[in-house]
């Protein structure tokens, strides 16, 4: 599986020399999967004479009741005599595929997933990064693009921080528990990373709710405040002329109260 960054997730018609000898190799592999399923699940059955005498792993049932001591603690344990001690997202992850594309680590609300990216190599091909937010991926670099946060993350993320207030931290958490529920600690670490774009997500935002989404005006001091009804403004809920009218108001007052009080 590959991501296409360009032409909205389509194929780059000038890397068709690459995509040509990825597909010869994704069927050759595929031939080879498919020979070796055949191979194993679904060929012949030798006979019985003919299978190999292969030693018990585990003793018979009444030879290992007569070995079981209950005063072992450790009695139940089975040893692994598997070599199989990999599990995902364990190492590093991976830098380079069979075709020399580089992986890049996308980071979703479901999940960390590593995928090798086919860059647009056109003529006029936009910044990496415009490709990526083309395909709703906010990086989180602009130099080396390695990670890359959905927009579904980063608005889950606000929501549950808004409702929920769940941390950052205890966000990337979730996500790295829900990558390898085994082994949570094994995925890759982009807790920083994570905090950076969250904050640039943010402003983003605010700048698209308040009409600086599509011009190079810069807010100023209040323009991105929202609206409160219940705060005193003259023209809104004050009348223009506040300062004199009040004031007229309060005297009236205090000569009213002088009055009564007056023997």
């Amino acid at each position: 599986m590959r991501l296409h960054a360009g032409h909205q997730g389509l194929e780059c018609p000038s890397r068709s020399v690459l995509l040509n000898n990825c597909q010869v190799d994704e069927e050759k592999k595929d031939e080879e999967d498919q020979h070796s399923a055949t191979q194993h699940n679904f060929g012949p059955i030798a006979s019985e004479h003919e299978q190999p005498q292969m030693r018990p792993p585990f003793p018979e049932p009444e030879q290992a009741l007569e070995d079981d001591d209950p005063d072992d603690p450790n009695w139940q344990d089975i040893p692994s005599t598997s070599e199989f001690t990999w599990f995902p997202l364990q190492t590093p992850t991976p830098t380079l595929d069979d075709h020399d594309n580089e992986f890049l680590l996308i980071v979703d609300s479901m999940g960390l997933l590593s995928l090798p990216v086919v860059w647009c190599s056109c003529q006029d091909v936009d910044p990496a990064d415009e490709l990526l937010l083309d395909l709703e991926l906010l990086p989180a670099s602009y130099g080396s693009i390695k990670t890359a946060f959905t927009f579904r993350c980063l608005h889950d993320y606000r929501l549950s921080n808004l409702e929920c207030k769940t941390s950052a931290y205890r966000y990337y958490q979730k996500l790295r528990r829900l990558t390898n529920p085994a082994f949570p600690h094994a995925v890759p670490n982009r807790y920083n990373e994570f905090r950076r774009v969250t904050r640039q997500w943010r402003n983003l935002k605010l700048r698209k709710w308040f009409g600086f989404g599509h011009r190079r005006e810069n807010p100023s001091k209040g323009m991105m405040a929202l609206f409160c009804a219940a705060c005193p403004q003259p023209g809104v809920n004050l009348p223009t002329d506040f300062k004199t009218r009040y004031t007229e108001y309060v005297v009236e007052v205090i000569l009213f109260m002088s009055r009564i009080h007056s023997p």
